[in-house]
């Protein structure tokens, strides 16, 4: 077997057993799916194998049915994580993701699915959050409107009160 360098140059195979060409990774493991603010997370952990190269990025698969999934967005080998903004709340979404290296781009993972909704009670600690400063200042303002007014005392005369006395 032969490997043309150049058109003059020629190479044959290497016999030695210690020289080792990558192959593709293999699929990243544990793809998981959340809801996060009607937002899907997605995490994986990486292949149990990477080819002996190392990996240098992943790429998200994403279909709106089973087996449909096509390319969507690709993500640096250093993040195992994803957060797809765009996923529609109420419609089901199925993702995979593969680990690329030197050699090129190994089988996708495991497929997982999930339907993205907003918590109803998250929405209303939201709320909630939001107004708590809101309530604070409007609880200071009744404090102060409330108090008692304070004794004047002039420096020049007898302490004043501010109350009539009969």
């Amino acid at each position: 077997m032969e490997l043309i360098i150049s058109m003059d140059e020629t190479l044959k195979s290497n016999p030695r057993p210690d020289v080792y060409f990558p192959s593709v990774p293999s699929a990243p493991l544990n793809l998981q799916a959340s809801v996060c603010d009607g937002s899907v997370s997605l995490s994986w952990n990486p292949p149990s194998d990477d080819g002996g190269s190392s990996i240098t990025q992943y790429r998200i698969y994403r279909g709106t049915s089973s087996g449909s999934e096509t390319y969507y967005k690709t993500v640096s080998a250093t993040e195992r994580t994803f957060i797809d903004e765009y996923a529609s709340e109420g419609r089901t979404y199925y993702y995979r993701v593969s680990a690329v290296n030197s050699a090129g781009e190994g089988p996708k993972s495991e497929e997982v699915s999930i339907t993205p909704s907003k918590d109803p009670l998250a929405e209303y600690l939201a709320a909630a959050c939001c107004l708590l400063p809101v309530l604070i200042i409007l609880a200071i303002i009744v404090f102060i409107a409330r108090r008692k007014p304070s004794v004047k005392r002039d420096s020049y005369g007898p302490e004043e009160t501010p109350y009539r006395i009969r």
